[in-house]
């Protein structure tokens, strides 16, 4: 499965390793820890080889979505960019690799993330005061949700929204700085 990805993938780029201890580190069996960094390893490497391979902007943004959804664990993720003073989805992804069918997000969510530049990491935003009343909720019941800025320079460029149907605390802290390393990547990017 993961490992064995993340294992492959180390294997391939073995020689831009920085020392033996951390090549044999990432081609061993994982701990808990040990499996988050490879995974995170394995995402960043496949980020790199994407911005160096991929010329047509949209393949970029679906591959790098693609890769932010197997990275977070994600059921569905959307990338926003800021136009004109609203956040428009510029892709809607599923685990699957495919579109979404729908590309409505909860906008309460996203305008609290643009304002407060934090991420948001929810196991029942129904039950949330700030965000029960928004309309997404009433139609849809995601059990986990992240929603993470993507800042470069200290300016918000977009924002990543991942959602998890069926498992409350599908996302934890420590996913989202990596997250929002692979978002920043995305955005500068397109920027």
């Amino acid at each position: 499965g993961a490992y064995a990805k993340s294992a492959h993938i180390a294997l391939i780029y073995q020689a831009i390793l920085p020392n033996e201890h951390l090549r044999h580190h990432l081609l061993s069996e994982p701990q808990t820890d040990e499996y988050s960094q490879v995974l995170d390893l394995s995402s960043v490497l496949k980020a790199s080889e994407t911005l160096s391979g991929e010329a047509d902007l949209q393949a970029f943004l679906k591959q790098m979505v693609t890769i932010i959804i197997e990275n977070a664990g994600a059921q569905r993720g959307a990338l926003l960019f800021e136009k004109e003073g609203n956040f428009i989805v510029e892709i809607c992804l599923n685990n699957k690799d495919e579109s979404c069918t729908s590309t409505t997000v909860p906008y309460s969510l996203i305008n609290y993330v643009s304002r407060t530049l934090k991420p948001q990491l929810l196991d029942n935003a129904k039950k949330d005061k700030r965000f029960a009343s928004d309309p997404y909720f009433s139609s849809h019941s995601p059990k986990s949700i992240l929603c993470v800025p993507s800042l470069v320079k200290g300016e918000l460029k977009g924002i990543v929204y991942l959602e998890h149907l069926d498992n409350n605390q599908a996302f934890t802290n420590e996913r989202i700085s990596i997250i929002q390393t692979l978002a920043t990547q995305t955005s500068i990017s397109f920027d």
